[in-house]
């Protein structure tokens, strides 16, 4: 068992480790959720199930039919699940989204990511590597910097000849957003040289200026030939340790973390919606998406409870969609 490797490894002797959560002996406050994206479904179910709040990696699940199936399972059960979004939770992108939306109307927003990513393992051999692994952190900033959701989407993948995936391994995605803007993201895992970070490069084009994040450094609104600072706030911890900090906070009163489930799927659907795009060669609206993840969710549940707060979900979903609209 690895987990129980890795602790004596490192000599952690106070570190228990059980190999079933079902029969675990001893007390749980949270369950961390890192296994593969395959099995996020079966493990954070299982967690509420048992009573217990989970942080997940991302993705909340391998597609939105089980995403809404979990979000149905934390409503039933009022259990917190929050997907470590760690990207969204970087100071940087707090920055980008207080003053992109303090700036009134947003134009188009655009990330280019390009990175020489050879990992072995299951990403080389996956269908669509880029979207389904890596551009749901844009996707999810994305969501975070404009204050909407994606009403439509357009999306293209490729797998140029000296690409070391099985699967499209560069996409291009135009996704119109519920505020009137526009998101573009161009990504490549394939790329030979002149990478980004790997938060991408950004611009954010507002009426006050265009905000501009190279992905490390801070970012700064350009107007003309000045660059200046974006305004600091004590934001707190970043990343993944922000996403723990969110969730504790939550346990003891505070608001829900900005991963939850339910706040969480529609950077799950800008994902499927991508793909699905691609697929088909055509724009696809999100009500589509949404509509189709549905009608899944309910032919695979076997739980009778669990089925009955899918539209108790979905009806939640699409207000919270709607309320994003400007």
């Amino acid at each position: 068992m690895r987990a129980g490797g890795a602790v004596a490894a490192h000599g952690l002797n106070d570190v228990r480790v059980e190999e079933d959560l079902t029969k675990c002996t001893f007390e749980i406050d949270l369950v961390v959720n890192a296994t593969i994206p395959a099995a996020h479904h079966e493990v954070s179910r299982l967690a509420m199930v048992h009573g217990r709040d989970v942080v997940s990696e991302k993705p909340a699940a391998a597609d939105l039919a089980d995403g809404l199936r979990l979000a149905a399972v934390a409503d039933l059960t009022g259990r917190m699940l929050s997907i470590s979004q760690s990207r969204s939770l970087l100071r940087s992108v707090r920055q980008l989204a207080t003053s992109s939306l303090a700036g009134g109307t947003i134009g188009q927003v655009r990330c280019d990511f390009a990175r020489h990513a050879r990992f072995g393992g299951f990403r080389e051999q996956m269908s669509h590597p880029l979207l389904l692994d890596m551009a749901i952190h844009a996707f999810d900033t994305a969501r975070v910097v404009t204050g909407a959701d994606a009403r439509a989407v357009t999306c293209q993948e490729n797998n140029p000849a000296w690409s070391w995936f099985d699967g499209d391994a560069e996409a291009t995605a135009v996704f119109s957003m519920s505020n009137g803007s526009t998101f573009v993201y161009a990504g490549s895992w394939c790329t030979l040289g002149a990478e980004t970070s790997w938060n991408g490069t950004w611009r954010v084009e507002t009426g006050t200026g265009t905000l501009h994040w190279d992905g490390e450094e801070p970012p700064r609104r350009v107007i003309g030939d000045s660059h200046l600072e974006l305004p600091s706030e004590p934001y707190g911890r970043e990343g993944i340790a922000a996403a723990f900090d969110e969730m504790i906070d939550a346990q003891f009163g505070g608001p829900q973390p900005s991963g939850a489930i339910l706040r969480n799927l529609g950077s799950l659907a800008m994902v499927e919606g991508a793909v699905a795009s691609s697929q088909n060669s055509r724009s696809l609206a999100f009500e589509e998406i949404y509509d189709r993840a549905v009608s899944e969710a309910s032919r695979r549940e076997q739980d009778s409870e669990v089925r009955a707060r899918l539209d108790h979900v979905v009806q939640q979903l699409l207000t919270s969609i709607e309320g994003t609209a400007g």
